[in-house]
Protein backbone atom coordinates (compact mmCIF):
# COMPACT_ATOMS: atom_id res chain seq x y z
CA UNK A 1 0.00 0.00 0.00
CA UNK A 2 1.61 3.18 -1.12
CA UNK A 3 2.48 5.50 1.85
CA UNK A 4 2.56 3.14 4.45
CA UNK A 5 4.90 3.23 6.76
CA UNK A 6 7.53 0.38 7.10
CA UNK A 7 6.96 -1.46 10.38
CA UNK A 8 9.28 -0.19 13.45
CA UNK A 9 9.53 -3.78 14.80
CA UNK A 10 9.68 -5.86 11.38
CA UNK A 11 10.41 -9.23 13.84
CA UNK A 12 6.71 -8.76 14.50
CA UNK A 13 5.65 -9.86 11.34
CA UNK A 14 7.43 -13.70 12.12
CA UNK A 15 5.38 -14.02 15.29
CA UNK A 16 2.65 -15.86 14.86
CA UNK A 17 -1.01 -13.36 15.55
CA UNK A 18 -1.90 -15.63 18.62
CA UNK A 19 1.10 -16.63 19.90
CA UNK A 20 1.45 -12.35 19.47
CA UNK A 21 -2.37 -11.67 21.27
CA UNK A 22 -1.51 -13.89 23.86
CA UNK A 23 1.74 -12.20 24.98
CA UNK A 24 0.61 -8.67 24.36
CA UNK A 25 -2.44 -9.29 26.73
CA UNK A 26 -0.01 -10.75 29.51
CA UNK A 27 1.55 -7.39 30.15
CA UNK A 28 0.43 -6.31 33.20
CA UNK A 29 2.78 -2.84 33.91
CA UNK A 30 4.27 -0.13 32.46
CA UNK A 31 7.18 -2.03 32.96
CA UNK A 32 6.37 -4.61 30.82
CA UNK A 33 5.13 -3.22 27.98
CA UNK A 34 7.89 -0.87 28.14
CA UNK A 35 10.10 -3.62 28.05
CA UNK A 36 7.31 -5.50 25.52
CA UNK A 37 7.97 -2.57 23.39
CA UNK A 38 11.97 -1.83 23.55
CA UNK A 39 11.64 1.38 25.76
CA UNK A 40 12.79 2.17 29.12
CA UNK A 41 9.70 2.64 31.91
CA UNK A 42 10.57 5.81 32.62
CA UNK A 43 10.81 6.93 28.53
CA UNK A 44 7.24 5.28 28.19
CA UNK A 45 5.85 6.82 31.54
CA UNK A 46 7.22 10.28 30.33
CA UNK A 47 5.15 10.34 27.13
CA UNK A 48 2.29 8.92 28.98
CA UNK A 49 1.49 10.46 31.98
CA UNK A 50 4.25 13.95 32.12
CA UNK A 51 4.72 15.38 28.78
CA UNK A 52 3.25 18.77 28.33
CA UNK A 53 0.75 18.29 26.02
CA UNK A 54 1.62 21.84 24.64
CA UNK A 55 4.87 21.11 23.36
CA UNK A 56 4.28 17.67 22.38
CA UNK A 57 2.63 18.33 19.00
CA UNK A 58 3.25 21.27 15.98
CA UNK A 59 0.15 22.36 15.00
CA UNK A 60 -0.14 23.34 11.22
CA UNK A 61 -2.84 24.88 9.30
CA UNK A 62 -3.61 23.60 5.56
CA UNK A 63 -5.97 25.23 3.16
CA UNK A 64 -8.76 22.99 2.01
CA UNK A 65 -10.79 23.24 -1.34
CA UNK A 66 -13.58 25.03 0.33
CA UNK A 67 -11.10 27.83 1.49
CA UNK A 68 -11.51 26.95 4.96
CA UNK A 69 -8.32 25.83 6.88
CA UNK A 70 -7.61 22.03 8.17
CA UNK A 71 -5.94 21.34 11.47
CA UNK A 72 -2.71 19.32 12.11
CA UNK A 73 -1.39 18.43 14.73
CA UNK A 74 2.30 16.54 14.25
CA UNK A 75 3.48 15.00 17.38
CA UNK A 76 7.20 15.14 18.17
CA UNK A 77 9.39 12.44 16.85
CA UNK A 78 9.72 10.22 19.74
CA UNK A 79 6.20 10.57 20.50
CA UNK A 80 4.85 9.46 17.35
CA UNK A 81 7.18 6.76 17.57
CA UNK A 82 5.65 5.69 20.30
CA UNK A 83 2.28 5.99 18.70
CA UNK A 84 3.46 3.76 16.25
CA UNK A 85 4.37 1.16 18.18
CA UNK A 86 0.81 1.43 19.87
CA UNK A 87 -0.72 1.17 16.71
CA UNK A 88 1.48 -1.96 15.16
CA UNK A 89 0.68 -3.67 18.35
CA UNK A 90 -3.15 -3.23 18.53
CA UNK A 91 -3.02 -3.82 14.90
CA UNK A 92 -1.82 -7.17 15.68
CA UNK A 93 -4.31 -8.09 18.76
CA UNK A 94 -7.23 -6.23 17.33
CA UNK A 95 -8.96 -7.51 14.27
CA UNK A 96 -11.96 -5.75 12.38
CA UNK A 97 -15.22 -7.47 11.71
CA UNK A 98 -14.90 -9.07 8.16
CA UNK A 99 -17.56 -6.73 7.19
CA UNK A 100 -14.77 -4.00 8.00
CA UNK A 101 -14.13 -2.74 4.24
CA UNK A 102 -12.49 1.33 5.14
CA UNK A 103 -9.07 2.08 6.28
CA UNK A 104 -7.86 -1.48 5.43
CA UNK A 105 -5.10 -3.03 3.69
CA UNK A 106 -6.58 -4.95 0.72
CA UNK A 107 -9.98 -2.94 0.95
CA UNK A 108 -11.66 -0.32 -0.58
CA UNK A 109 -14.89 1.19 -1.35
CA UNK A 110 -14.72 -1.05 -4.90
CA UNK A 111 -14.08 -4.60 -2.87
CA UNK A 112 -16.93 -3.20 -0.48
CA UNK A 113 -19.45 -2.78 -3.59
CA UNK A 114 -18.82 -5.90 -5.03
CA UNK A 115 -20.33 -7.87 -2.35
CA UNK A 116 -23.15 -6.09 -2.67
CA UNK A 117 -23.58 -6.36 -6.75
CA UNK A 118 -26.60 -7.94 -8.30
CA UNK A 119 -29.02 -7.40 -5.23
CA UNK A 120 -31.91 -5.65 -5.33
CA UNK A 121 -31.83 -3.25 -2.54
CA UNK A 122 -28.54 -1.69 -1.09
CA UNK A 123 -28.96 0.88 1.96
CA UNK A 124 -26.08 3.22 2.84
CA UNK A 125 -26.16 5.48 5.80
CA UNK A 126 -23.89 7.56 6.62
CA UNK A 127 -23.73 8.10 10.32
CA UNK A 128 -22.83 11.73 12.31
CA UNK A 129 -22.52 12.98 15.57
Amino acid sequence: MAGVASPLRPQWSTIPQTDFRNSFRQLQSLQDLATFWGLKPFQLGYYAFQIDKANAYTTILIPRRNGRKRRIDIPIPTLKFIQRLIHESLTRVYGPHPAVHGFRSQRSIITNARNHTGRQFVLNIDLED
